[in-house]
């Protein structure tokens, strides 16, 4: 029962996981790394991250920069950034690329808080499936004998308390992100 606790807390925790590394990719009121991080860029025959051509700094609250460490990639960071559909506008600057990030509008806020809702959404969908299947399970082996009445209610509680923690970690981590997103 234990092992299976773990299984569960586990599988709980990597829909949530999820959720956060997708929404670091979502700009909030400052530069933040994260949004271009994992964008793809052509470079030595194949795709790579971002990450992994140049180191990502940001230099105040409204400037990106990419020091690439091969000259030669610039370009192919410039246009990875400019294809990435995120409405940004890279400029060469030596071996750098520099990245000016325009203030967010009050709608593209709004729009950005219902992704964020959007994708917690999905992210509570799958905590209460991994719920779902596994007080399934606790009834299966009910009904097989392999536990006792008692056996099957406690693990219920205990499956319940395991989705609440998650749960509650979730909703202050998209609440922080709301925050974020709305703090001009």
């Amino acid at each position: 029962m234990e092992a299976s606790l773990s299984n569960i807390k586990e599988r709980m925790a990597k829909a949530l996981e999820h959720l956060k590394q997708e929404l670091s990719a979502i700009r909030g009121g400052r530069a933040n790394p994260s949004i271009i991080e994992n964008i793809k860029v052509e470079a030595y025959g194949s795709q790579m991250d971002l990450r992994d051509v140049g180191s990502i700094s940001a230099q105040d609250a409204s400037l990106l920069v990419v020091s690439v460490w091969d000259p030669s990639n610039v370009d192919a960071v410039i246009k990875a950034i400019r294809d990435s559909n995120r409405g940004l506008n890279p400029v060469a600057d030596g071996s750098a690329v520099r990245i000016p990030l325009p203030p967010l509008t009050e709608e593209r806020r709004k729009e950005l808080v219902r992704t964020v809702h959007d994708k917690a959404e999905s992210a509570r969908v799958a905590i209460r499936n991994v719920r779902r299947e596994a007080i399934e399970d606790l009834e299966r082996q009910k009904e097989s004998k392999e536990i006792s009445e008692d056996d099957l209610f406690r693990g219920k509680e205990d499956i319940q308390k395991i989705t609440d923690s998650i749960s509650s970690e979730l909703e202050l981590f998209v609440k922080a992100k709301e925050e974020e997103i709305i703090k001009i």
